[in-house]
């Protein structure tokens, strides 16, 4: 099950969708309202981090975006966008460890 909130689900998914740059990122997904830090949080817990200018999930975000698919989803069998993204960053981040 995923811990974090539906704003940062939107953006894990936003960025699985295709290459982010930095400057798109932050011109969507920044906010000077103190209540709603998602692209803030999202960096500081670790689930996505800046590469190059190219904005990537971490395999934590990876894992939190697949957590937080709906239940209802499976069970209506659903493609999940991100799952491709989620597999990719996991089979690069096994591939790293080894």
């Amino acid at each position: 099950m995923s811990t974090v909130g539906a704003p940062t689900l939107q953006l894990l998914a936003w960025i699985a969708e295709r290459a982010r740059t930095y400057p798109e990122t932050i011109d969507v997904w920044r906010s000077s309202c103190p209540r709603l830090t998602v692209w803030e949080d999202a960096l500081a817990d670790g689930l996505v981090r800046v590469d190059r200018g190219q904005v990537v999930l971490t395999a934590a975000g990876a894992e939190e975006l697949e957590a937080g698919e709906t239940a209802a989803d499976r069970d209506q069998g659903l493609v999940d966008p991100a799952r491709k993204a989620f597999t990719d960053v996991r089979e690069a981040t096994d591939a790293a460890r080894d």
